[in-house]
């Protein structure tokens, strides 16, 4: 049963990421005649991904979850198991990670860490016996509250991450943007006498 629930998130994950293409190419801005559109940022950053970003929450969530009975078995310590607290709490989180987006690694790690311990603590409440059936009912409830909360965060996650993605890329294009903008300058009235207008181009860099 235990397995089962832990994994929920994964399943849910890799269905996600079967099911879903939100990743859309950024349009460029509808004003620039010119925009630069190579993919490395001048900061030295490549332009992100939104399924490269999928992979990397997949692959911090499943391998060091996968890894850490292999690795207690080895290093006979069972300081190996916060590997499987990296893969269920924050692993989920690896395409935040991938964007650099720390506020909402921070967020959904939160939740799916408050989700865990109520659902832990309703698991083993009454794993040994001699629990009422009062007490084992609370139990149960507590567990399904904190599958629910830990869902809420895998959620969140997967929801803002196609938003972590456009958000770095929209930086990386404000960095990279090279706009040559046709328009009409005054010539100098003391010179001509009159208001005449003269064509030339408008040179902007963002950085």
């Amino acid at each position: 049963m235990k397995v089962i629930i832990y994994l929920i998130p994964f399943l849910t994950t890799l269905l996600y990421g079967q099911v879903s293409n939100l990743a859309k190419p950024l349009l460029p801005n509808q004003s620039l005649l010119y925009q630069d559109q190579t993919d490395t940022t001048s900061n030295g950053f490549d332009k992100k991904n939104y399924r490269t970003a999928l992979r990397w929450s997949i692959a911090n969530s499943v391998i060091p979850f996968v890894s850490a009975p292999l690795a207690q078995a080895l290093l006979r310590s069972d300081k190996a198991l916060l590997l499987s607290f990296y893969g269920l709490v924050i692993g989920p989180s690896g395409g935040h990670l991938y964007t650099q987006d720390w506020k909402r690694t921070l967020v959904g790690s939160g939740i799916r860490y408050a989700g865990g311990r109520i659902l832990l603590r309703g698991l083993f409440a009454c794993w040994e016996p001699g629990c009422t059936k009062y007490e084992e009912k609370a139990s149960q409830r507590r567990g399904i509250v904190g599958l629910l909360i830990y869902e809420v965060g895998i959620g969140y996650t997967l929801y803002t991450l196609t938003k972590s993605v456009e958000t770095f890329n929209t930086r990386y294009t404000k960095r990279n943007a090279i706009a040559v903008l046709p328009i009409l300058i005054e010539k100098p009235y003391f010179l001509t006498g009159m208001r005449e207008y003269m064509p030339a181009l408008n040179l902007q860099i963002g950085f």
